[in-house]
Formats: C-alpha cells, sequence, structure tokens
C-alpha cells in the first residue's frame, strides 16, 4: 500500500511538473510572438517615415 501512494504522488507531482512547464513554454512563445509584431510594426512605421512621400 505505501508504494502505492507513493506512486501516486510522484505521478501528481510529475503532472504538476509537465503542467508549469507547459505553461512556461506558452508564456515564452506568445512573448516571442509580441516581439516578432512588434518588430514589424516597427519597420513598417520607419518604411512609412523614411518614404519621401510623406516629407
Amino acid at each position: 500500500k505505501e508504494r502505492q501512494t507513493d506512486r501516486q504522488k510522484e505521478r501528481k507531482t510529475d503532472r504538476q511538473t509537465d503542467r508549469q512547464t507547459e505553461r512556461q513554454t506558452d508564456r515564452q512563445k506568445e512573448r516571442k510572438k509580441e516581439r516578432q509584431s512588434d518588430r514589424q510594426t516597427e519597420r513598417q512605421t520607419d518604411k512609412i517615415e523614411s518614404s519621401p512621400t510623406k516629407k
């Protein structure tokens, strides 16, 4: 019986850490996406500002 509860506990912590890592990677992906889109908009505004038609 003791062994079983031990295994269950281990499984539970395993699942928790799995969830945590999943959340972390999700966050990182989101951040990366945000950064990329930010860069894109920056580039676009740069192009617009440097274009001669605006001046």
